[in-house]
């Protein structure tokens, strides 16, 4: 039975990290981080690129920051995924490359090209909102099957939505891919943020991997700041998304 200590409090909120018994798993459990919605806020993207270790920047087209924030992401030693905007359920509205379920195959394939070309150095993708086009089969099946294409980019479903099928469609496609397990942030309060890392961190410990997502909001970043340098004490390591794909699909 393992035993419960406190290793620090964050912003008045006392983080309690499990120690004792390890899982019988081949190497320290592993944690990797998207910090997504970059182009749109100078100050708060670059302190997001600037994040200790490897934060993986997910930036989006066409914004005034998208193509500064992937070099800066990619001179930081950063993977940078292009946050692809696909269609929402609940909310209507136009945004630069969006993606919806109107669009033909073709023109949903050229929107993904033109988005991807817009941006240097991208290692791989995941969803911008798209609770609704995730959904739809048929579009998400288009999308991996030209992403099955492109070897060299993984797929990082953000579940937006239970309904979501992208990670079941990548799968069956051969894209390397897998899911969110943790937002960090729907709650903007330092300590809820310090709470849900620290849900990231036990997740970890129980299934060897896990993979978070939060956004550049000043209480974000101040506690990633805080805390990340830190994660080897509480008895994980911090990898790139692509390190955590290969331990998934090695059955980490």
């Amino acid at each position: 039975m393992g035993v419960s200590r406190i290793l620090g409090c964050f912003f008045g909120v006392c983080v309690v990290f499990s120690c004792g018994v390890m899982p019988a798993f081949a190497g320290t459990p592993v944690v990797a981080i998207i910090i997504d919605d970059l182009g749109d806020h100078w100050e708060n993207g670059l302190r997001a690129v600037q994040l200790p270790g490897p934060v993986a920047c997910a930036v989006m087209p066409y914004r005034p920051y998208s193509e500064r924030f992937s070099v800066e992401a990619y001179l930081q030693n950063k993977e940078v995924l292009l946050h692809l905007p696909m269609e929402p359920k609940t909310v209507r509205f136009s945004t630069p490359g969006l993606l919806t379920h109107s669009l033909s195959r073709q023109e949903m394939l050229s929107a993904m090209y033109d988005a991807l070309h817009s941006l240097p150095y991208v290692d791989g993708m995941n969803n911008h909102m798209g609770s609704l086009l995730t959904s739809k089969e048929t579009h998400m099946s288009w999308l991996m099957q030209e992403l099955s294409l492109l070897d060299a980019l993984f797929f990082i479903d953000s579940r937006t939505s239970a309904d979501s099928v992208a990670f079941s469609m990548a799968k069956k496609h051969g894209v390397s891919s897998t899911q969110r397990d943790i937002f960090l942030d729907h709650v903007r309060d330092k300590g809820s943020i310090a709470t849900k890392l620290d849900e990231t961190v036990q997740l970890a410990k129980t299934q060897g991997s896990a993979l978070a997502i939060g956004h550049p909001y000043p209480e974000t970043l101040a506690v990633l700041e805080e805390v990340l340098a830190r994660l080897p004490e509480y008895g994980v390591q911090m990898v790139t998304v692509s390190s955590l794909l290969a331990l998934r699909k090695n059955g980490r």
